[in-house]
This record gives C-alpha cells, sequence and structure tokens, in this order.
C-alpha cells in the first residue's frame, strides 16, 4: 500500500540519484524503537561548509500531533562554532531509500523555499514526512529486513545579493539605484 497525504507545503518527488550529502542507515530499527528515547540523531556531518545532523523521530513528532508518520528534521549543528548573530539560508531535501525499487523518495519544501536557521530557530524539516503504515509495509521498500535509509541534501544560499532600488516621488519614478548586500 503506497499512500501519501496531501500537504500543500510539501513536495515529494521519485527519484534514481542518491543524497548528494550525507545517508544513514539504521540496521535494526526495531532496536530503534525498543531502546530509544522518542528521537534519534544522526551523526554531524558538513555540507555548504556548515555542521548539520538528522533528527529522526521513529513515531511521530508528538509535539506537533504527528504521532502516526516518521518525522524527520534538519537541525545546524555546533553552533557554538558561529559568530554571535549567525544565520544560515538553506534550502534542502530530505530522503527515503526505497530498497525493493532502488530508488529515492525525495521531499523538500513546496516552492523549494530557502528556510532561515538562527539561534531561536535551528531545525527544520517535516513532521509528515511519510506515513507509518506506509513505511512499515515492506512491500514499499522503505523498512525491509529492519532496514531502512534516511539521507538530506543541503544547498546553503549566500548572504550576499544583489537588487535594484527604485526611489519615487509621488508617481513619477526618478531613480534607480543599485545597491549590493553583503553579509559579514
Amino acid at each position: 500500500m503506497f499512500f501519501f497525504s496531501f500537504h500543500a507545503d510539501m513536495a515529494r518527488s521519485i527519484r534514481d540519484a542518491p543524497p548528494a550529502h550525507y545517508t544513514f542507515k539504521i540496521q535494526s530499527f526495531s532496536s530503534l524503537l525498543k531502546h530509544s528515547s522518542d528521537k534519534y540523531e544522526s551523526n554531524v556531518f558538513e555540507s555548504g561548509g556548515y555542521k548539520w545532523k538528522l533528527l529522526l523521530y521513529p513515531r511521530g513528532d508528538e509535539s506537533v500531533n504527528a504521532k502516526d508518520h516518521i518525522s524527520l528534521y534538519l537541525v545546524i549543528a555546533e553552533t557554538d562554532s558561529l559568530p554571535s548573530g549567525w544565520e544560515v539560508n538553506a534550502t534542502f531535501k530530505l530522503i527515503l531509500f526505497d530498497q525493493i525499487k532502488d530508488k529515492y523518495l525525495a521531499v523538500e519544501d513546496n516552492g523549494r523555499m530557502a528556510r532561515r536557521f538562527h539561534v531561536r530557530k535551528t531545525e527544520w524539516g517535516f513532521s509528515q514526512l511519510v506515513p507509518l503504515v506506509t513505511f512499515n509495509d515492506p512491500s514499499n521498500g522503505y523498512l525491509v529486513n529492519n532496514t531502512c535509509v534516511f539521507g538530506a541534501e543541503i544547498f546553503v544560499r549566500n548572504n550576499t545579493g544583489k537588487g535594484t532600488a527604485w526611489f519615487a516621488h509621488g508617481r513619477d519614478f526618478l531613480a534607480k539605484d543599485t545597491i549590493i548586500i553583503e553579509a559579514e
């Protein structure tokens, strides 16, 4: 049974290519359920010049009422080493491997919006990545022989930009100027 509920804020695609930046394999998913807390953190990995980790809720993130789903989040890690006032803008895809079809389910924000990671918001992701009933059904290929594989791709957007400002007086445009913005 292959079932996904529709969420306007998520886009899903099936692809052949593995995650470009990180994968982690869980070889005893049932042990994770028995012996861990409600969440599991991956090892730290680097992408785009920053340290990251994945945060998995194998029974769903109950804090947002997603208990019947796999919840998966991208977390910026080791933030103590970042400068005061840091912020990182990134687009990302979180990925689940279909071991039967040898395909990857990639989930991202609809519209591929950049998310702003900062001191008060260090994680972004999907509380309803996939329903547990879909994940647990071996015919879907996500959990096979008690093994599953998750992954991530992160594309950091540089905080340097160039824009155009229009200065107006009344209804008439008077001047056009180019502004360059650089992050420190």
